[in-house]
């Protein structure tokens, strides 16, 4: 049973999530800064209970303290990179059908060859492409006692492009990209006499915004601008996490709650600069510029959360080649279209297994998609491979993106 303190943190908790506004639900698929986990990922995306350091900055703050750091955990430098399967498609398309058209010209009446262009182009672009990339700098996390601190410095990327029509059959080009600069200072302490664990994760972002949408009719082979605004903001989050809620299992069975953004983020943002693609020196386009303010203001600083469960197991005596087994169930608040998703959506479900210490295995389902995971796991080094599957329409299985991701890392584990 929990005692009077652990239950009214938590049910201070629930009612912080209850009360959040409903708009909270809308679509944020870019605006909160985070670098998404290999683990959890290959996990179907279910992190917010499975309580480790992979966790930590991003998922559930709670988990420095529920995790129990018996040494200092330094990562120096990591990398990642992630595109998904689409890009080798659409670089063929481009090449083969796109620029030389380009650079015959597209004049109105259009051709039937040009027609076909823009039909093949429609069908090619409706599903977004996107790629991502994450620099992991040096974050290091402590333990002492019962509390636990970390700090750290990372930095994400994503550009996304896609074609969209415009009512008249002529593609647009709809494209954007986004760099957060983050540096993250994380505390947690496990409550004394009981399973829980309270952690809070403070932000300070810089981001970068690029974005472009024109119809190919109206961009300008000799003269067009890509233009960058620039805004900062401090946000914090908060988790908990609930350990071996029964004692009778042979394993733990845990329970986790983070809400991000529960204060700040919001961003104002300013041109930063023009980058040129064309070779021309045109003036800046302020209406272009207010525009792309305009668009992404309004996408920032709104609360969302994670809840979840999960259950673990050490090792089984009969396998003692296995390791930290588990599976893990995730509930997101949030939306991964510009379309607000069904309930059933939001779920996430995944497992893994370490086989002798050092090859991790995950396997996952996330919004109806398989995903899967692994991982070579050393004392100075991890690397890890991620497949697994995005909704980006409305509805399972509308606008299905599939992702292949990598990582490298190097530190003292």
């Amino acid at each position: 049973m929990l005692n009077a303190l652990p239950r009214l943190a938590l049910t201070l908790a629930l009612a912080v999530v209850l009360s959040l506004p409903v708009h909270a639900q809308r679509y944020d698929q870019y605006a909160r800064a985070a670098v998404p986990s290999s683990q959890v990922l290959g996990m179907g995306d279910a992190g917010v209970a499975f309580s480790g350091p992979e966790t930590a900055f991003f998922y559930n703050p709670a988990h420095m303290a529920s995790t129990g750091l018996l040494k200092p955990r330094i990562e120096i430098l990591g990398i990642q990179g992630e595109l998904n399967s689409k890009f080798f498609d659409d670089l063929s398309f481009l090449n083969d059908r796109v620029s030389p058209a380009l650079d015959e010209g597209i004049d109105v009446p259009l051709t039937q060859e040009n027609r076909d262009l823009f039909t093949d182009a429609l069908a090619q672009g409706r599903r977004p492409t996107v790629g991502q990339a994450a620099a992991l700098l040096p974050s290091v996390m402590v333990g002492i006692g019962n509390y636990a601190v970390g700090a750290g410095v990372f930095g994400h990327n994503t550009t996304r492009y896609r074609f969209e029509d415009n009512g008249t059959g002529i593609p647009v080009l709809d494209l954007f990209t986004q760099l957060d600069a983050i540096a993250a200072i994380s505390g947690a302490a496990a409550i004394p006499t009981t399973n829980l664990s309270v952690g809070l994760t403070g932000k300070y972002v810089q981001r970068y915004i690029g974005s472009k949408n024109k119809d190919f009719l109206a961009i300008d082979p000799d003269n067009e601008q890509l233009y960058f605004v620039n805004g900062s903001t401090v946000s914090f989050d908060l988790g908990l996490q609930y350990t071996d809620a029964v004692a009778t299992l042979p394993g733990s069975l845990d329970f986790g709650l983070a809400v991000y953004d529960l204060v700040g983020g919001n961003f104002t943002y300013d041109l930063y600069r023009a980058l040129d693609l064309t070779g021309g020196e045109a003036e800046t386009d302020e209406r272009e510029v207010q525009s792309i303010i305009d668009s992404f203001e309004g996408r920032d600083g709104e609360p969302t959360f994670r809840v979840g469960a999960a259950y673990r197991h050490s090792v089984i005596p009969s396998l003692p080649v296995l390791g930290d087994l588990g599976v893990a169930l995730d509930y997101v608040s949030r939306s991964t279209s510009e379309s607000e998703q069904p309930f059933l959506s939001k779920f996430r479900l995944g497992g893994q297994a370490t086989v002798a210490g050092i090859l991790a295995l995950r396997l996952g389902i996330s919004q109806g998609y398989p995903t899967f995971g692994t991982g070579i796991q050393t004392p100075f080094f991890r690397m890890d491979y991620v497949f697994y599957g995005v909704e980006d329409g409305r509805l399972p299985g509308q606008l299905e993106r599939y992702n292949h991701l990598v990582q490298i890392r190097f530190g003292l584990f």
